[in-house]
Order: C-alpha cells, then structure tokens, then sequence
C-alpha cells in the first residue's frame, strides 16, 4: 500500500481527498477492502491505538528450542552412588578490603568499623555535613542575585514569553490586578485600531475522531479513495488503515497530518466551574510566521440555553486585549473571572488576530453549584377514617437558616406502602446498572 496522493498539512475545516493505491504480488494492481481512521494523535497518551498487522489464521508452529550463552555454575551430576565426602574441606574467597577506620568517612556516609562500633568523628562530624550542601546551594543562589521587595499591596506583573506558558494559570489574590508586560509595549485593555473581532467565526467542531470508514473498497485499478471534511481542532492527526483482500492477503498503511493557522487562538479553559469560584481565564496566542504579529484578542460568555451575554455577571469588564507576538512564538493572556450563583452552562468564545489573519474557538463550560441538593422524607401513617395532625419540625426550623434554599414540597398517598418494598426486590436481585459497591460486594 502507498499514497498516491496525502497531504500533511491541512487547514482547520477544509474538505479534503486522499487517495491511496493497493498493490499485490509482482506489483500487480489489487482489488481488496480496507478500514481507515484519522483521530486526534493526542489521544495515544492515554491508550496507545495500534491495528493488526496480518491475520492470524494460519497455522504457525511455535519452536521450544532455544540458544543461551551465559557464564553461570553447573554442578557436576554422578549416574550411581554419591560423592565422597569424607575429605570435604571448607574454603573461602575473599578480596582485599580497606580498614574499616579509613572507609567510615568516606564520602560522608556512616559506614560502621569492623568492631560494629560507629565511628565517633563521622557522627560528630555529621550535622555540619548535612547542612553544609544546603548551604552552599543557598549561597550560589543568592551569589550575584539583585535584593527583591514584596508588597502586597502592589499591583502583580506577569510576564510570559514562554509558548508553554499558555497552560499555567495565574492565581492572585481577590484584591490583586492584574497587569501583563506585553513584548513592544502592547497595552493589557486593548486599542480602538485593528481587526474587526465581531466578525470572526470561531471554530465549533473540536471532534476527536476526523472519520472512521470500516468499509472501503477499491476500484480495478487498487485505488482507494477518502473523502472527508477536517474537524476544525488545532492539532496533529494519526491516520490508520488496514487491507485485506478475499485470499486473506493484508497490508498495512499510516500517517500523520497537521491542522494549523499562521495566527492560532487557543483558550485554555477548566473542565469546570464551580459557583463562587475567581479564576484566570487564559488564551494562548501563536505566531508561526516568520515576521512579528500584531492584534487583539477578545474572550466573551454567553448563557447556553438563551445565548444571552454574561460578561457582566462574571465581572468580565476588559474583552479586548492586543498582543504583540514574535515570529514563532506564542504568548498567553488572561481574563480574570468571578463566577456568581444560578448562572447555568456557559458557552465561551476567543477570537483574536490582526488586520490580515484571523483565527477563534467557542466551546462549552460547566457550572456546578456549590449547593448540596438534600431530600428529607417524613413517613404520615394513617389507617382508616381518622383525622391525624402531623407536625414538620426540620421544616419549620429551616426557615431560620440564611443559606438554605427551598427547592420543591412533595406530598404522596399510598393505600399499601408494603407494596413497593416487595416491587423493588427484583432490582435487588438483579441491578441493570452496575456501581462501584456491586462490584466490590459481588
């Protein structure tokens, strides 16, 4: 199996065609079916995904005979009898060793004499040993190192101007603000001159897996041919394909292809959100021109369900921020975020780039709250025509809470409440979801 025709560097969305041709014995052009996948290759680092190189229906004889060359002891074995012992005597090997009084201290370790008694100069000696390294650490640290003043009060800066340093975020403190030392003087809330940013699309389709065609036949002459659209991720892709034909001939084809812009906006955010959580939203932006960028980035929220603007509610107050990039490098910007109660799912949207090239990204972003959901049932038995009266004190005490909140008052009538206790043992004896505790207990 070869290409025909494969390119390894793609555009985020693009349609695409690929084309491989299959050859069999002497060359000869092969009519057979083939499976192929592209997915993320970022994937491998949790299960590495490797597909069978020839099938395994054939008969294959598995030799026991083996080759050993090793130097190790062999004892000598007899056919009768046994081995005089009557002039056995005991020998010993030995090398040539060091007094125990010269090796004690070497290399400040607390070796023991050949009385088993410890030195006393090693022990005595040893704090100041042990320190000593630190010391001298300590002291080529400070050597030639300018005095530093914290404050507190005073306002951070950050600079980064590390293409790693768009996967860290900042944590300050709730009265801190924060302000970033951008390369050419940019400033952290941005400029009225550049791109339009209202006007970016940003990229959705993050899929994983590009497509997975488990049924490819190809044409008389062997050529195989793949149609399909790339998923808009900034990534590199792993391509798999294996071929088989109906004489249970195979042959295995792969690669690798790169989707990326010459201005890449990448958002960096959390799995999640909790309610009254302060974060900094980083966005990392990459340059991989040969010439210095220059633009802004913007980073904005919405309600997913509404699509109503949020920024308000998170205390998102600056959108926009320029960046000043060099040629292949990338550098990181933040947003900082105070999340309140009863937001709901967030979508997040970072766009960003010059008058020239343009890029962006919108996904989704969880909320949870920071409420523990409690259910308190309370049993009214009642038999026959009666009149009973029933008192809730846990609800009447909870209105003197101030962080309780009421969610629903359910009220059900049962005539034999014994019926669903004998209802629900067949989900006992046979539970169609299985837990953690069923697996430890069963």
């Amino acid at each position: 199996m070869k290409w025909e025709s494969f390119r390894d560097k793609l555009q985020p969305g693009q349609p695409e065609k690929w084309k491989a041709t299959i050859s069999g014995p002497d060359a000869k052009k092969a009519v057979a079916e083939m499976a192929a996948v592209l997915y993320d290759e970022s994937l491998d680092q949790f299960k590495a995904h490797q597909w069978q190189q020839a099938f395994g229906v054939f008969r294959q004889d598995n030799n026991r005979l083996g080759q050993q060359f090793v130097n190790i002891n062999k004892g000598l074995a007899h056919l009768q009898g046994q081995w005089d012992r009557r002039n056995h005597k005991n020998t010993s090997m030995s090398y040539r060793q060091f007094p125990g009084e010269i090796t004690a201290n070497l290399y400040g370790y607390g070796y023991y004499n050949t009385r088993g008694r410890a030195n006393s100069a090693f022990l005595s000696a040893a704090p100041e040993m042990a320190g000593a390294p630190q010391m001298m650490r300590s002291a080529k640290m400070a050597e030639g190192a300018a005095p530093m003043a914290l404050n507190a009060s005073a306002p951070r800066v950050e600079a980064m101007d590390d293409a790693s340093a768009g996967a860290d975020l900042i944590a300050t403190s709730g009265g801190e603000k924060l302000v970033e030392q951008q390369a050419g003087g940019g400033q952290a809330n941005g400029s009225q001159n550049g791109p339009d940013l209202s006007n970016v699309t940003a990229r959705k389709n993050l899929n994983e897996t590009a497509f997975f065609m488990p049924h490819l036949v190809s044409n008389e002459e062997g050529e195989v041919v793949m149609e399909f659209s790339m998923p808009e991720a900034l990534t590199k892709w792993k391509f798999m394909g294996f071929t088989h034909d109906n004489e249970l001939r195979s042959g295995v084809l792969s690669g690798s292809t790169v989707t990326a812009k010459d201005i890449m906006v990448q958002p960096n955010p959390p799995r999640f959100l909790r309610e009254g959580d302060e974060l900094e939203f980083t966005v990392k932006v990459s340059n991989r021109t040969e010439k210095e960028q220059t633009g802004k980035v913007r980073l904005t929220f919405a309600e997913a369900l509404t699509e109503d603007n949020v920024d308000e509610l998170l205390g998102n107050v600056d959108l926009d921020k320029t960046f000043t990039v060099p040629a292949n490098q990338s550098r990181s910007y933040s947003w900082r975020l105070s999340v309140p109660d009863d937001l709901g799912f967030l979508t997040f949207k970072a766009v960003g780039g010059t008058d020239k090239v343009t890029d962006g990204e919108q996904g989704f972003l969880p909320v949870l709250s920071r409420r523990i959901f409690v259910t308190e049932s309370l049993p009214l038995p009642i038999r026959g025509a009666k009149t009973k009266d029933f008192k809730f004190d846990k609800l009447v005490a909870s209105g003197k809470s101030d962080t309780i909140k009421h969610e629903r008052f359910t009220v059900q009538m049962v005539s034999n409440p014994s019926w669903y206790a004998v209802m629900a043992l067949p989900y006992l004896m046979e539970n169609p979801h299985p837990s953690t505790y069923y697996y430890q207990n069963f």
